[in-house]
């Protein structure tokens, strides 16, 4: 990643990893791990002023409040994932789940 690019992106985003499930004695599907969080790359969040609404293509209007930007070759964010986005001094500044994800030429986007 260039410099510029690393200038830029200055928070991490961490997206938490689906969990191994398995049926216990009940029939009941539970758990059989801890949920992972994992580091996905360098990020710039940007809250948004109250919360804005998109509308997609299919007509379902989506509330967010914050838009994360990503550089271009990051790997793709799956919608509903729980993500964490921590600052350059490990604070937590976001927490939520992915609404939509957007790759554009030169970044990607991510409506939480």
């Amino acid at each position: 990643m260039s410099t510029e690019a690393k200038g830029r992106y200055t928070d991490t985003l961490y997206v938490e990893q689906p969990v191994e499930q398995a049926l216990n004695e009940l029939g009941d599907l539970v758990d059989t791990k801890e949920p992972q969080l994992v580091k996905w790359g360098l990020c710039r969040e940007e809250p948004s002023s109250g919360n804005k609404v998109l509308q997609d293509a299919d007509g379902t209007t989506l509330a967010y409040q914050s838009e994360i930007y990503l550089h271009a070759l990051t790997t793709a964010v799956p919608i509903n994932s729980l993500i964490k986005v921590f600052n350059e001094a490990g604070e937590e500044v976001l927490h939520g789940k992915v609404l939509r994800y957007k790759k554009y030429k030169h970044y990607a986007k991510v409506w939480v």
